[in-house]
């Protein structure tokens, strides 16, 4: 009669006969803004702070200033999905001195959104970005949605994070947008493919941080996922 899922995401579960069916199906949609965003919230760190490749230097014994680092203080970031986790990403990136932009389906009044766009205005949002965030469902509007004229709309100096569904990117654009400097670097934790295949372009792709589907774990993660089942 019903069926909970532990994830937010539902669509590996919807097949024709499940969907067409009267069986409940619940999510636990919330549980996963607090690993997200310090996950993003990481990355925009090391990035700015150049920790991507002090790492790689100390692995190497190797005493050299780092790139030109940066602050994010006062930079900005677009949240392309402002649900439950777009709305931590924007709290922490708020506290960090953040200008905070994001698009919505619905028109809302947020605290800690300094500019909302409506959802079909994605490209007027990551135009003026220092980093672009996406926690997007993966639906049939937003499948394959980042594609290259998208990266192209971006600053140079963007970097861009993906923390929601592999298929909304199309990796291959993305490569070209990392060889060509057309963004200045990205990170993803969800693949088109996963596990990632040992061939796959990605694994050497210049200024891409790779992490295997791992942002939303978390040793809270069933806590939080039962209290919303036994509500």
């Amino acid at each position: 009669k019903w069926v909970h899922a532990l994830s937010a995401g539902v669509d590996d579960m919807l097949s024709p006969d499940f969907a067409e069916s009267n069986i409940i199906l619940t999510n636990s949609s919330g549980i996963h803004g607090t690993p997200i965003a310090e996950h993003v919230l990481g990355i925009m760190l090391a990035s700015s702070r150049g920790l991507f490749t002090a790492y790689e230097q100390q692995k190497q014994k190797l005493w050299k200033p780092l790139p030109a680092t940066d602050e994010i203080y006062e930079k900005t970031i677009a949240i392309i999905g402002l649900g439950s986790i777009g709305r931590a990403v924007a709290k922490r990136a708020k506290s960090m001195g953040m200008t905070v932009l994001a698009t919505k389906h619905r028109q809302t009044t947020e605290l800690f959104v300094d500019h909302l766009y409506p959802a079909d205005e994605i490209p007027a949002a990551i135009s003026t970005a220092d980093y672009v965030v996406v926690t997007l469902p993966l639906t049939g509007e937003t499948r394959n949605l980042f594609t290259l004229p998208l990266f192209q709309r971006m600053k140079e100096s963007a970097y861009f994070i993906n923390v929601s569904r592999g298929p909304i990117v199309n990796e291959g654009d993305l490569i070209t947008a990392l060889e060509q400097n057309i963004i200045r670097g990205a990170a993803l934790d969800v693949f088109q493919q996963e596990p990632l295949p040992e061939n796959s372009p990605l694994w050497t792709t210049p200024n891409l941080f790779i992490t295997p589907h791992s942002a939303a774990i978390s040793p809270y993660y069933m806590d939080r996922s039962l209290k919303i089942f036994v509500e």
